[in-house]
């Protein structure tokens, strides 16, 4: 099987606090979308919403680790959808079949390095169109200046 291969779309490395980043104009050449945020928060923890071509996920599952402890949860009806973002963390969020006609769903990580806690999410979007459009939405906080968001293309 090929290995894929990453291009990378657009990057934004933060000079000062931001409470939104936004890709857009992104390309309908890719298979799927990789989407990684490296940095920190304002504060000791943050939540950050997903908005692809400004609609917010509808339902997900997830499952966390804390280093003390495991949980897991679902909602069927996100009125904001979001996943957490803990000082300082990486988060990768791969959108996968980005340009079919179907809803999109998304696979979200998070690494959280200072607080040992792990955290992985499936997410749905009520979306039939072509995402080309990404905002990440610092909720409750702001991202810190440094943090760096890359977004990569996987070809089909």
């Amino acid at each position: 099987m090929p290995t894929p291969t990453y291009t990378l779309i657009d990057s934004v490395t933060l000079t000062s606090t931001s409470s939104q980043v936004d890709f857009s104009s992104i390309p309908a050449d890719y298979g799927d979308l990789v989407l990684v945020v490296s940095g920190k928060s304002s504060s000791t923890s943050m939540n950050i919403q997903m908005k692809l071509n400004n609609t917010s996920q509808t339902s997900a599952v997830w499952a966390y680790g804390t280093g003390s402890g495991t949980g897991s949860s679902s909602s069927s009806s996100l009125a904001n959808g979001y996943f957490e973002n803990t000082k300082p963390s990486n988060t990768i969020a791969q959108i996968m079949d980005y340009t079919s006609s179907n809803h999109k769903t998304a696979l979200i990580r998070i690494d959280s390095a200072g607080r040992g806690n792990t955290f992985m999410e499936a997410s749905r979007f009520a979306l039939t169109s072509v995402v080309n459009e990404i905002n990440v939405v610092a909720l409750y906080d702001t991202f810190a200046s440094g943090m760096t968001f890359f977004l990569y293309g996987i070809e089909a």
